[in-house]
């Protein structure tokens, strides 16, 4: 059943959003540079200066995410670690993306989003509000790609937001993305690749 997860997606989100997936690359393998989101938001996200160090001791940046994280085992929420966090820092914010897939709404499809963090946590604490993801669930959902897709590749991004985010536990994707747009003023990234049989 886990590994019908993007099918799932792919039947709710109907005929439109099933094509939108397929020419993002989804079961392409085109570049991930091919797939990236170009919205607003993306554009606004992307330019927030990286001076957070994101990790994680249970697997290594650009390297393969292991398989008790991913939705073909146990599907465990992964240990990240952060530091290097500026002063003045509201709240933190996390999120997890697919940039070879997409979501209903056409931008990188959400895997788990966490917020509402403390600026002094190096850690994802077990009380932070949770979004709602790509999957409709509010959990962490993990790398959980097509069968016989390329590696996909999945990005940890950890945000210090000058002012916390007005939203409530469940908010939409989009929601989420737009609020840290507007408000990040530091990230750090942590990307792994999976594969089916990797």
């Amino acid at each position: 059943m886990l590994r019908r997860r993007h099918a799932r997606v792919r039947g709710v989100a109907g005929v439109v959003a099933a094509l939108a997936l397929a020419l993002a690359g989804c079961g392409g393998g085109g570049s991930s540079s091919s797939t990236r989101a170009t919205t607003p938001t993306a554009a606004a996200r992307s330019s927030v200066p990286a001076t957070i160090a994101l990790s994680s001791p249970a697997f290594a940046n650009g390297g393969p995410i292991p398989r008790r994280f991913t939705c073909d085992a146990q599907d465990v929420t992964p240990p990240l670690r952060w530091s290097g966090v500026p002063a003045g820092t509201a709240e933190l914010a996390l999120t997890l993306e697919d940039e070879n897939a997409r979501g209903e709404s056409g931008a990188p499809f959400v895997h788990w989003s966490v917020f509402g963090i403390p600026p002094a946590a190096t850690s994802v604490p077990p009380k932070a509000k949770t979004g709602t993801t790509d999957f409709h669930e509010t959990h962490y959902g993990g790398p959980c790609p097509p069968d016989n897709d390329p590696a996909h590749r999945y990005v940890f991004t950890v945000y210090a937001l000058r002012a916390p985010l007005d939203l409530p536990d469940g908010a939409p994707p989009d929601d989420v993305r737009a609020a840290i747009a507007r408000t990040a003023s530091a990230q750090g990234r942590l990307t792994v690749i999976y594969v089916r049989g990797g």
